[in-house]
């Protein structure tokens, strides 16, 4: 995951809040989807794998609607964009075990949030591609609500293979001795830009390795 910056709501949907009525099955979505597209990279919120286009992408809700909350509690948190993610179709349709990410989440409660810093820094990836953490419940988060490492899948072999393209990548600009702080520095900058409003896909996995090879520069 990467660390998600909420940007103003669209225009739309402040303007369709208005209504004493409003609810989220009316609310204007393209404009919503677009405004967390771009927001977001192009990424999804959870696999970060990358959205081509927003009829790719579905609008989840990290505060899910409870069937248990009253109903207006349900119209805020619904309404609310600051409580919205974009995220990938996560394989609806497929079997159970096969769906990932809010597909897979359903309204399960999570404690990782992508929208905050300190729970992002608790994410950690093997270089075989795996995704864990050291938090129980944020593993819980990953492994089982949001199944981020099922078999079956490409996620693992799609995280491992952006991270041998690090490597590569820094092999190429210094084939000897440890990679300097310039270059991880420079490595970093470069990797966070956006082509044409995109981040690359599984950012998050080349950003914690190269934090992990500058704490290396330290000792």
């Amino acid at each position: 995951m990467i660390y998600i910056i909420k940007k103003r709501e669209p225009r739309s949907l402040t303007k369709y809040k208005q209504d004493p009525f409003a609810y989220f099955n009316g609310c204007p979505k393209q404009s919503i989807k677009q405004s967390l597209f771009e927001e977001q990279g192009h990424l999804c919120a959870y696999c970060m794998r990358r959205i081509q286009d927003v009829s790719e992408m579905t609008i989840e809700h990290y505060k899910p609607q409870h069937p248990q909350n009253t109903e207006e509690s349900n119209r805020q948190d619904s309404l609310n964009y600051n409580n919205m993610l974009g995220v990938c179709l996560g394989n609806r349709g497929c079997e159970k075990r096969l769906q990932t990410c809010d597909a897979h989440r359903g309204n399960t409660p999570l404690t990782v949030d992508p929208l905050n810093q300190s729970s992002i820094d608790k994410i950690a990836y093997r270089t075989n591609g795996l995704i864990y953490s050291d938090d129980p419940a944020i593993n819980t988060d990953l492994n089982v609500t949001l199944n981020l490492n099922f078999k079956e899948g490409s996620l693992i072999k799609s995280r491992k293979q952006a991270v041998d393209n690090l490597k590569q990548y820094l092999l190429k600009k210094q084939p000897q001795g440890q990679w300097s702080r310039t270059l991880l520095s420079k490595a970093k900058v470069e990797f966070s830009k956006s082509t044409d409003g995109a981040k690359l896909e599984y950012l998050g996995i080349l950003l914690f390795y190269i934090e992990k090879y500058l704490r290396r520069c330290n000792k």
